[in-house]
Formats: C-alpha cells, sequence, structure tokens
C-alpha cells in the first residue's frame, strides 16, 4: 500500500508514503480558505500510472473537493524551500548510489 500508518518502535504513530511505482496522485491544491495553491495533496490511487503523469481533474481544487491522505500547505516561500533542499539532497544521493551501484 503506497500510503499506510505505521507504528515506529518508540511507540509514535506515522503517516508512510511510499512512492516509485506511480500509485501515489500528487496535484498542487488550495485550503479551503485560499484564492491560491500554496499546497500539495497525497492520495493513493487505484491503479499504476506513469510515474510523472498529471492528474488535471483534482488539480487546483480546494483541499475539501479532493480525496486526499495528507496535505502539505507551505505559508511562506522559506517553508518551500526547505522542503525542495531536502528533497534535492535525497536526489542527489540516490543518484550517487545508482550510479556506484552501476560501476560495480
Amino acid at each position: 500500500m503506497p500510503i499506510c500508518d505505521e507504528q515506529l518502535n518508540n511507540g509514535n504513530n506515522i503517516k508512510k508514503l511510499i512512492f516509485g511505482t506511480g500509485d501515489i496522485r500528487v496535484n498542487p491544491t488550495r485550503p479551503e480558505d485560499s484564492e491560491f495553491e500554496n499546497g500539495i495533496s497525497f492520495a493513493a490511487d487505484t491503479e499504476c500510472r506513469e510515474i510523472g503523469s498529471h492528474h488535471s481533474d483534482q488539480a487546483g481544487k480546494r483541499i475539501d473537493e479532493v480525496d486526499t491522505h495528507v496535505h502539505m500547505i507551505f505559508e511562506n516561500i522559506e517553508s518551500l524551500d526547505v522542503v525542495i533542499e531536502e528533497l534535492q539532497g535525497i536526489r542527489g544521493r540516490m543518484v550517487e548510489a545508482s550510479q556506484q551501484k552501476a560501476g560495480s
């Protein structure tokens, strides 16, 4: 399951999103009280699609108009930049690991 609840060894409960098979729908969304898209929603899809394919049927809708499991809202650009920076770091480490694996 691409989106699931998980209990960690320390007893904390988390929402876990597992990316890589095309079965998580990712769309820009907006909070109920906002006129612009400052969030992104993640929802499990019933079928696997090509990774990166767009789901325009939900893009730009208010969060209360979509079936979502996780919704990230950014209230300022700096917060968004932090998430982008962390994702770029993960990407770099994955590329490096892939290159090392291919070279062995």
